[in-house]
Order: structure tokens, then sequence, then C-alpha cells
């Protein structure tokens, strides 16, 4: 359960910095274009349309930041923890924010795993 939770919470990981890298991208580059598509039918519907997709990307950074923070500390807590009750706030948090499948190994991880390493 130890190596299945790790590969889950790396996937997590990963996913959570692209979702930040496409969030960035967007902000920077697609929003604009977007903007001129729309500004060429309706310029107020263009105006809120780039608001609305600004504030879907900060969301999604924040998001990506919150699952690439949680993936990381469970990431540490998994390597350094030596009962199973040290692992049950970092499952949680990694299990609402990171990736649900590694916070649910995280959690299943017995103590017999967590002695051996």
């Amino acid at each position: 359960m130890k190596t299945a939770a790790k590969v889950f919470l790396i996937i997590g990981i990963v996913g959570a910095a692209m979702t930040i890298l496409v969030c960035i991208l967007g902000m920077t580059g697609v929003s604009s274009i977007i903007k001129n598509v729309i500004e060429s039918v309706d310029a107020q519907s263009g105006a809120m349309m780039e608001g609305m997709l600004n504030i879907f990307y900060v969301s999604g950074i924040i998001s990506g930041a919150l699952g690439l923070l949680f993936g990381i500390l469970a990431l540490k807590k998994l390597g350094t923890a030596t009962m199973k009750s040290e692992l049950i706030p970092m499952g949680v948090c990694s299990l609402l924010f990171c990736n649900l499948l590694g916070g649910l190994f995280m959690l299943l991880v017995k103590d017999e795993d967590l002695a051996r390493a």
C-alpha cells in the first residue's frame, strides 16, 4: 500500500503542477484570443467573458497550488512516518486536495509497512 500511495501522490503532484502551468499560460495568451473573438460580436460580452475566464484561471492556480503543497507534504510524511496515526491528517488532506487514490492508499497503509521502511 505504501508504494501505491507514493505512486498516486506523485501523479497528483504532477497533475497539480500541470494545472498551475495551464492556468498561467491561459491567463497570458488564450484569454486575449477569446476576448478578441467575442469582442468582434459584442464588446460588453468580451469584457465579461475575460473576467470570468480570469476567475476560473485564478481558482485553478489556487487549487493546483493546494494540491502541490499537500501532495509534497503527504509524500514527505509517508517517508518519515513510523505509525499509522501519523499519516491520518496528511492522508485526509491529500485525499481532498491532491489525489483521491493517493490519499485513500495513504490511509490504508498498515503499521507493518511503515516499520519495514
